[in-house]
């Protein structure tokens, strides 16, 4: 949890709007899921029906989010929230699969996102020391152009 908060923190104090987004969804998404798990003794025995809620809500989060930012790093961010919610599938389908087993695929996508919201962070910070500036977001999924004006006895 420290680490999150760090990761966070500096995501939040120097990233730009994808950074700052992608901080704010992941402490959301770790404050629900902490407060919404099952009590430990029967904790991951069973799906954690809250808490996969929870995960396919920050991945729709994720992927609007890499689809409209101008950066790379989300769509790793979108992938590895993509296995958490693999995870919960796979509980609900398979009762083959061991709560421990369950617990470190639900928990060890933390670790790669953090990764990568810092490496965005910091590349953000690079980018606008070379640039002074940089895009978070696409404008627009094309480029308008304007249609070309006809000429000659048929444009009349």
């Amino acid at each position: 949890m420290i680490l999150t908060l760090l990761c966070c923190g500096y995501a939040l104090w120097r990233g730009g709007g994808p950074e700052r987004l992608t901080a704010l969804t992941v402490l959301l998404g770790s404050g629900f899921s902490v407060a919404a798990i099952t009590a430990w003794p029967m904790r991951f025995h069973s799906t954690e029906l809250a808490v996969a809620t929870i995960d396919m809500l920050v991945l729709a989060a994720m992927v609007t989010l890499a689809l409209r930012s101008n950066r790379f790093w989300p769509i790793g961010v979108a992938g590895v929230q993509l296995f958490g919610v693999i995870a919960h599938v796979l509980s609900l389908t398979s009762s083959a699969i061991s709560p421990g087993v369950y617990a470190l695929m639900m928990q060890i996508g933390i670790y790669p996102i953090l990764l990568l919201l810092s490496i965005g962070t910091f590349n953000h910070g690079q980018r606008l020391k070379r640039r002074g500036e940089d895009r978070s977001w696409v404008t627009s999924s094309r480029r308008s152009i304007p249609p070309a004006r006809m000429t000659g006895p048929i444009a009349s």
